[in-house]
C-alpha cells in the first residue's frame, strides 16, 4: 500500500510551506548557501533561480574542498563556486519529484541516481519551486522504521 501511496501522503514524511522555506539564489555566495544549512540542521540546500524555481544542489558534500587555500572561494556565486570545486556536472541533478508522485515512482527515480552519488530528490510545487525533499535518510526511517511522526522535520531549500 505504501507503494502506490503519493509522497505528499507518506506517513511520517513532511513537507514545508513554500513561504517557510530558507531558499538562497544560484547567483548568491556560496558562503551564503553553507550558512543557510548550518542555521538549518540540514546537508544540503536547493539553490533557485531569479523566479524561484529549481536550479541546482549545494551539499557538505560541495563543501569538502574546504581548505585554507579554497576558502575564499565561498565568496564565489554559488553557480561558479561548484564548477570550481563541486561534483557538478559529473553528478546531474535528479529530476524533482512533486507531492502527487508516488512512493514507489520516486524510489525508482532515486535508485536509478545513486551511481551519481544523488541520494534525494527535491519535491516541487506546480512552478517547479520546492516544497520540501526526500532523502535517502528519509526513506530508510519511513520503511525500516516507520516513525508517525515527522521525519523531515527542517526543509532545507
Amino acid at each position: 500500500q505504501l507503494a502506490a501511496t503519493p509522497i505528499g501522503s507518506v506517513p511520517g514524511l513532511r513537507h514545508a510551506n513554500r513561504e517557510d522555506m530558507a531558499t538562497w539564489t544560484t547567483s548568491a555566495w556560496a558562503i551564503r548557501g553553507g550558512s543557510s544549512m548550518l542555521k538549518r540542521g540540514g546537508s544540503a540546500v536547493a539553490g533557485v533561480g531569479a523566479i524561484g524555481r529549481l536550479q541546482g544542489t549545494l551539499s557538505v558534500s560541495d563543501l569538502k574542498c574546504l581548505t585554507q587555500q579554497t576558502f575564499p572561494d565561498l565568496l564565489l556565486p554559488v553557480e561558479e563556486f561548484l564548477q570550481k570545486h563541486g561534483r557538478r556536472p559529473a553528478a546531474p541533478m535528479a529530476a524533482p519529484i512533486t507531492a502527487a508522485t508516488t512512493f514507489e515512482q520516486a524510489m525508482a527515480q532515486l535508485a536509478a541516481q545513486l551511481e551519481h552519488r544523488v541520494h534525494r530528490l527535491w519535491i516541487v510545487d506546480e512552478l517547479r519551486r520546492p516544497i520540501g525533499v526526500l532523502s535517502l535518510t528519509d526513506v530508510c526511517r519511513i520503511i525500516e522504521l516507520g516513525l508517525p511522526e515527522p521525519v523531515v522535520t527542517t526543509v532545507l531549500v
